[in-house]
């Protein structure tokens, strides 16, 4: 609701933040933990999760696009609508408590030492501990507002590593350490609080190099999937023919794409891990999902192909010299070029997302999970920063983005595939 009013823009980017990094790790870990420790059905199961999640993905540009040309009030509507939803959301999730049980029956969701089956809702002094903890955060997300020039300072220290340090450089050299020694700093201070704290055992160890290899799986991913926020919304504006069946379409209408195609294939991905889960391996799964990440950026190298003509042809000069772009001379590319990058996209982000999610609820030890869904979501997080500065840092040395990701995905996936029966051996994944 904060980013209705421009002023507010940046806390209401801070509230986001913070609402995400207690809804997702925490999220997540619940799904997995509704399944037993060996049953085969958990990817599954983060298949149908990540289907509900992208039925919001597919209504929101919709909703919100409507709210915000089609009412007249501007896109201060457009954000409220998702705030409405949001409450609703909260709503049925709390009046919806009793349901949520593992397969024991064991409440799922409470507090570290309540008992699970005694207890099936928070109490009181939970509910005033979330409000506290809600006040505390607004109050940190107003003073981080207050203080954006100095943190901004702080997340850039280019006094620190030079004015020629790029965006990359200061993700690995700065911001990740940084980030990944307090989420380090924060699991020591709730080991040293625990009344039993345990060091990782040599398979515990082992685990964790099974989960640190899919984050990375999931890393390269966004690195390649993120695209979507820019550079193919830029290409879907500027380079393709908006139109079917004689009609017209917004460029912003692509961006339901991706969870369009998550509905309709999410149910097949779910019964092909049903037949296959016993003979494909985690990492065989999610390689296969990077190379078909390779083939959506050949069919981007071939439709930039298609543009790179166009801008050659005498039509395409005569539309640059007067300041148009190809789709507003009538020269776009098809948009089934667009269509068929998100298809395969979504082919990989099925092998991807939700098994990286069962990957981390399954390796992790009990006492880490909430943490490990953190260092994945990390992993993310490098991703998206990349994926926002790789096409001008390539441009600098004169590479094609979508070459450079192709070949770095089919690479990436080959490697996968190649160390997958290593690591089945190192985790002993058959008996899990």
């Amino acid at each position: 609701f904060a980013m209705m009013f421009h002023g507010l823009l940046f806390f209401g980017l801070a509230m986001i933040i913070l609402g995400n990094g207690f809804f997702k790790p925490n999220m997540s870990t619940i799904v997995g933990q509704l399944y037993e420790p060996e049953d085969k059905r958990r990817d599954g199961g983060y298949t149908i999760f990540y289907m509900g999640i992208n039925f919001g993905a597919f209504i929101a540009p919709l909703v919100c696009g409507f709210m915000a040309h089609k009412t007249g009030l501007g896109w201060a509507a457009g954000f409220a609508s998702p705030g409405i939803f949001m409450l609703v959301g909260l709503v049925w999730f709390w009046r919806s408590q009793k349901a949520l049980a593992g397969p024991t029956g064991a409440a799922l969701g409470l507090p570290p030492g309540r008992d699970p089956l005694q207890n099936k809702v928070l109490n009181r002094s939970d509910q005033l501990r979330i409000l506290l903890y809600t006040a505390g955060l607004v109050a940190l997300a107003l003073a981080a507002w207050a203080m954006q020039s100095l943190l901004g300072y702080l997340w850039s220290p280019r006094w620190l590593f030079g004015p020629k340090i790029g965006e990359i450089g200061l993700l690995f050299a700065w911001r990740l350490p940084v980030v990944l020694l307090a989420l380090l700093a924060a699991n020591l201070l709730a080991e040293r609080n625990s009344k039993d704290p345990q060091p990782l055992s040599s398979e515990e160890r082992r685990n964790l190099i099974m989960v640190g290899v899919s984050t990375m799986a999931i890393f390269l991913w966004v690195v390649g999937f993120e695209q979507a926020g820019g550079t193919l919304n830029i290409f879907a504006a500027d380079n393709t023919n908006c139109s079917a069946l004689g009609a017209k379409f917004p460029s912003e209408w692509f961006q339901s794409v991706n969870p369009i195609f998550i509905l309709l294939l999410a149910g097949a991905f779910d019964r092909v891990w049903g037949r296959l889960g016993a003979r494909l391996s985690t990492i065989q799964k999610q390689g296969v999902g990077l190379l078909f990440m390779a083939l959506s950026f050949l069919v981007m190298m071939g439709a930039q192909a298609g543009v790179n003509a166009r801008l050659a042809s005498e039509a395409g000069r005569t539309a640059v010299a007067q300041g148009h772009t190809l789709s507003q001379a009538g020269l776009g590319v098809s948009p089934l070029w667009l269509l068929g990058t998100y298809f395969f996209a979504t082919c990989g982000e099925l092998c991807l997302s939700p098994i990286g999610l069962s990957t981390v609820q399954k390796y992790s030890p009990k006492r880490m999970v909430s943490l490990m869904m953190g260092v994945f979501f990390l992993g993310i997080f490098a991703g998206n920063n990349i994926a926002g500065v790789l096409k001008k840092s390539l441009e600098g040395n004169k590479i094609d983005l979508w070459s450079f990701l192709c070949y770095s995905m089919l690479a990436c996936g080959l490697l996968y595939l190649a160390a997958a029966p290593f690591l089945k051996r190192l985790v002993k994944e058959d008996k899990k």
